[in-house]
């Protein structure tokens, strides 16, 4: 009798179970699973895998290692990424000047930020680059915009090119500058 009673609490508990989940409910606790915009590229379980800005996928997995004379030319920064939160930040409507990087040849990099001017030498292996005697003018940043490109250019972890864009990441992979190349620059 008490097999039987045993028995039948099995199948109530299973019935429960069965009838309190559906394939349709999200999953509980699922990091990946970010309800966001359509920013994040998702595999074919529908869960979302890689963070991406205007068709740029941010992905360190999959780096273009010989950046060569790619990188030769002038860029033009469009946004901040945050990857582990997959969101982004874009040049404030308000700012009319750009912040720009231009590398002159395989050594040589110069730009500009809102208020500042750089130059300084570079170099790149294995697609870490490592800016030497980056000097750069020291006026006040008037925004936050400016300020994250004047301080994170020190500390560049790995960059890649994606078609026309520069990816520099930052802060341990977790961050990223994004730039587009200036038409017209070689």
């Amino acid at each position: 009798m008490k097999t039987k009673h045993i028995f039948q609490i099995v199948i109530l508990l299973i019935t429960i179970i069965i009838l309190s989940c559906s394939k349709n409910d999200p999953p509980i606790n699922d990091k990946n699973n970010t309800n966001n915009d359509s920013t994040n590229i998702s595999d074919t379980n529908g869960i979302d895998t890689l963070c991406t800005y205007n068709n740029i996928v941010l992905d360190t997995n999959n780096l273009l290692h010989n950046i060569g004379d790619s990188i030769i030319g002038s860029w033009e920064l469009i946004a901040y990424a945050d990857i582990k939160e997959c969101s982004f930040t874009e040049k404030p409507e308000e700012i009319t000047r750009d912040i720009t990087i231009n590398f002159q040849d395989s050594i040589n990099v110069n730009g500009g930020t809102l208020v500042n001017t750089f130059n300084g030498q570079y170099t790149i292996s294995d697609n870490i680059i490592e800016f030497i005697e980056l000097k750069m003018t020291l006026v006040y940043h008037p925004s936050d915009w400016d300020n994250i490109f004047s301080t994170e250019i020190y500390n560049v972890d790995l960059i890649n090119i994606n078609n026309n864009n520069l990816i520099m990441y930052y802060s341990k992979l977790q961050k990223a500058m994004i730039f587009s190349k200036i038409k017209n620059s070689i």
